[in-house]
């Protein structure tokens, strides 16, 4: 996650180019580098709090103290390594390393020569070991365990997952039950279909992610393997090496979860934007304004929380794409039903009602 490949860049930039247009692009361009720029005075503001916390602790002073201290120890260690510099000074292409070459590659040469001799009486048995270790290694796929641990590592992690997806909702009712006071009645009615869409919505990315994305990103990656030709004939001495995957259990999960949880997340754009519509925060007609830098923005996103291959971006991008072109219809509806029901309360005036107001009337008598 977080890696960047060259095809994604390069589909990025055409993509841009394409839909943002040449006059626009250096506006993007901007956009983005007074985010990065704002960013990095951020990092900078935090960092020199940091440094002025240290300085008012005092913990500057004290390792400086530190390094004072350690001062004449690393300089006696110095002169003891340039003392031993003397005594380590071996030239390989002295008289005695001469000898000892010429000896290495007699014996290297008499190891060949007997190595030659029995190639030939074993290459058929060594071919059939090869050839029914390639059919069972294409026919069976284990996922191995590396590392001594990782067996261990990946039942906890599967584990924690696992509980955490089925206490989610527990959770959210617990936190529903947190935030509910402080609600009025209307308030509550109109957040509590959202707080119920949210873990329902990433659970229809998590399945989408796992049932059509995972196995289809899987089968890109394997299609990368090469099967070897093992050596036949007398005369013949090499054969083609192959390309074979070894399943790692750690790896296949991570890449799993990174899936679920990305797509997951993703999912939650009608949610979060019809929450901001019915909040006034954006519009429908903003949505459709920006909607090139957006087509843009979600390419870099499904780049960025995808493995750095084009497949899985492009099945990211199309998903969350569809999602955007949703939620502005949501955010469309909420708007409509916001102002039928500020016309209903009195806030808006039907531009084709008559008012017999004798004040107007007299207004309009005097122009």
């Amino acid at each position: 996650m977080f890696d960047l490949g060259l095809t994604e860049l390069l589909l990025i930039g055409i993509v841009a180019l394409i839909i943002v247009g040449p006059k626009d692009l250096p506006v993007l361009f901007r956009r983005v580098g007074e985010f990065v720029g704002r960013m990095k005075g951020m990092a900078r503001e935090f960092t020199s709090a940091m440094n002025d916390a240290a300085d008012q602790s005092g913990v500057k002073d004290i390792s400086k103290t530190i390094r004072t201290a350690t001062n004449p120890v690393k300089t006696g260690l110095d002169r003891v390594g340039e003392a031993t510099k003397e005594f380590t000074n071996f030239d390989p292409l002295s008289e005695t390393g001469k000898l000892a070459s010429k000896r290495a590659e007699a014996a290297k040469k008499i190891h060949e020569a007997t190595a030659n001799r029995s190639k030939n009486n074993k290459t058929e048995r060594v071919g059939s070991n090869l050839e029914e270790s390639e059919k069972s290694s294409s026919e069976n796929t284990i996922k191995s365990e590396i590392k001594l641990q990782e067996g261990f590592f990946v039942a906890i992690s599967i584990s924690l997952m696992g509980g955490l997806i089925i206490a989610f909702p527990i959770i959210g009712y617990q936190m529903w039950r947190f935030v509910a006071p402080g609600l009025y009645k209307s308030e509550k009615g109109a957040f509590l279909p959202f707080l119920l869409a949210s873990p329902l919505m990433f659970f229809l990315g998590a399945s989408f992610a796992y049932f059509v994305v995972t196995p289809l990103a899987f089968d890109f990656f394997l299609g990368f393997q090469q099967p070897g030709s093992l050596a036949s004939g007398e005369n013949s001495e090499t054969g083609t090496a192959g390309i074979a995957f070894q399943g790692s259990a750690q790896e296949y999960l991570s890449l799993t979860i990174k899936f679920i949880v990305a797509f997951g997340i993703c999912f939650q754009l009608p949610v979060l934007l019809t929450l901001m519509g019915k909040a006034g925060l954006i519009s429908s007609s903003g949505l459709k304004n920006v909607r090139k830098f957006a087509i843009v923005g979600i390419l870099v996103l499904a780049a960025l929380v995808t493995p750095p291959d084009v497949i899985t971006q492009i099945i990211l991008f199309v998903v969350v794409y569809g999602l955007y072109e949703i939620s502005i219809f949501l955010v469309a509806r909420v708007e409509k039903k916001i102002n039928e029901q500020l016309a209903n309360d009195g806030y808006f005036e039907d531009e084709n009602e008559d008012f017999d107001d004798p004040i107007m009337k007299e207004f309009d008598e005097k122009e």
